[in-house]
């Protein structure tokens, strides 16, 4: 079976790379799939971040996974960890709005994602997720 793919890159807000990846199977139009993969890498910045959640979070009609270091911490992912009030109120913000977009996070919990350098001023803390829409995780993995 021949598959002819190409992959797009749309352009979208910094630190936010969005490809949209296209396939088609033989000459018939019904023969065609596409996905899209959001990558970021959210930078802290005066106070908040440089990635809105909404931003983030789009709303579409293909199957998405989003991937990055999203730098919020979440009682979900960093079971260990104890939060400040403010550490938990950014991560709800950004998984409430991914869940009501049909976002569903794929991490494993308590899977540590980053290791700090020196392991006596900072702890491992779980800031890089994986998040898939409702099209697309049907066929994702955990």
């Amino acid at each position: 079976m021949l598959l002819d793919v190409s992959v797009v890159v749309v352009p979208r807000d910094q630190d936010i790379m969005y490809f949209k990846i296209f396939a088609k199977e033989g000459s018939l139009l019904s023969s065609h799939w596409s996905r899209g993969i959001i990558n970021t890498y959210n930078r802290a910045a005066k106070g908040g971040h440089t990635v809105t959640a909404q931003s983030l979070f789009t709303e579409t009609n293909e199957p998405t996974l989003v991937v990055g270091d999203l730098n919020v911490h979440t009682a979900y992912t960093d079971t260990m960890r104890s939060l400040e009030p403010w550490e938990r109120g950014k991560g709800k913000h950004y998984m409430r709005l991914a869940a009501l977009r049909g976002y569903t996070i794929t991490n494993m919990p308590g899977i540590y994602t980053r290791f700090p350098d020196n392991p006596i001023l900072h702890r491992p803390s779980v800031i890089d997720n994986t998040l898939a829409n409702n099209k697309l995780l049907a066929n994702v993995s955990k």
